[in-house]
């Protein structure tokens, strides 16, 4: 659940609310939300619920649920595929000459920012 966590995080603070606000807004502690948001503990449902509402952002987003998606040129190509892929897509493709170079060689460019995250 960390990345149930980090879009917490990210959504409160983009909505400029302090922890304590955010307890307040769904019924529970500042420290339980700080549970929620460094992974150490999953919201129960009815809590999910409360934080998509108070974080204006759909319960889907925040569960980072899957959708199914046939590739338009392959029938026969179908992948599970998470809006959290569907962002990392888009941003990419805000970088055409980037974009271009992950893809030309697409195994090479994952093993290579493979290598550069393991040596930081």
């Amino acid at each position: 659940m960390l990345i149930l966590g980090y879009k917490i995080r990210k959504l409160r603070n983009l909505k400029k609310l302090t922890q304590d606000k955010l307890g307040e807004l769904i019924g529970v502690s500042k420290e339980e939300i700080s549970q929620y948001e460094n992974g150490k503990r999953t919201p129960p449902n009815d809590k999910i619920i409360s934080l998509a509402n108070a974080l204006n952002v759909s319960y889907n987003y925040l569960m980072d649920i899957e959708y199914f998606v046939v590739a338009e040129d392959d029938q026969n190509t179908s992948l599970n595929i998470s809006k959290i892929d569907i962002e990392i897509i888009k941003e990419l493709k805000l970088h055409p000459e980037l974009y271009i170079k992950i893809i030309d060689d697409l195994h090479r460019s994952i093993d290579r920012i493979d290598r550069l995250l393991r040596d930081k």
